[in-house]
């Protein structure tokens, strides 16, 4: 009798909602590695001032490669150059990053802008509701018991459970800040290491 009370117990705990602040959440660390053109020389990563001197070789973590693999196979790259547009033009948000002139071309220029929207709003679900940040595989498995908390402007207090992903993807589209983690970063002769910061202010 007192094994079935415990089990019920239990039972009901896995279907606790789980609650969690917007506010300051750190929703992924990316850390990227880079070949430093032979032409030039760096003292510092702040001495860096254009993507050419640079070429991205790696994700430190491969399975984390394979996670964002998922959302597509160009993703890791576009993660990569995200990450320069934060070194080196002062990007601070992904969506300062979409409304930029793109290097890299993955349909064509009239569609790329649709095609970049879609691929980060699937990245924001799979980043609120799966462990693709994780430095391990992911299990592909969806969370539903998340609730997300922001306070807006007027100081109330917004729930979003899953069955508002819709309005909470287009939120973070506009909300997520980038930036570079210099504590995390390195430079060596001829290699750069950078670790982007995906995060909630």
């Amino acid at each position: 009798m007192m094994k079935s009370r415990l089990h019920e117990k239990n039972k009901g705990k896995a279907h606790q909602n789980e609650f969690l602040n917007l506010i300051d959440l750190v929703l992924m660390e990316c850390p990227i590695s880079y070949h430093c053109n032979e032409v030039y020389s760096f003292k510092k990563i702040e001495d860096i001032r254009s993507k050419h001197q640079l070429l991205y070789q790696r994700f430190q973590n491969r399975s984390q490669l394979l996670n964002l693999a998922m959302v597509d196979s160009a993703f890791p790259n576009i993660m990569a150059d995200m990450a320069l547009e934060a070194l080196i033009n002062g990007t601070s948000s992904i969506e300062e990053y979409l409304c930029r002139q793109k290097s890299i071309i993955i349909i064509d220029y009239k569609t790329d802008h649709q095609y970049f929207l879609r691929k980060f709003r699937n990245f924001i679900n799979l980043l609120l509701y799966t462990n693709i940040a994780a430095k391990k595989i992911a299990n592909n498995e969806i969370n539903s018991r998340k609730v997300y908390c922001y306070k807006e402007s007027n100081e109330m207090i917004k729930f979003y459970s899953i069955y508002e992903q819709v309005d909470l993807e287009k939120l973070l589209l506009e909300k997520l800040k980038i930036k570079i983690e210099y504590k995390k970063s390195s430079l060596s002769k001829r290699k750069l290491n950078l670790c982007l910061k995906i995060f909630m202010e």
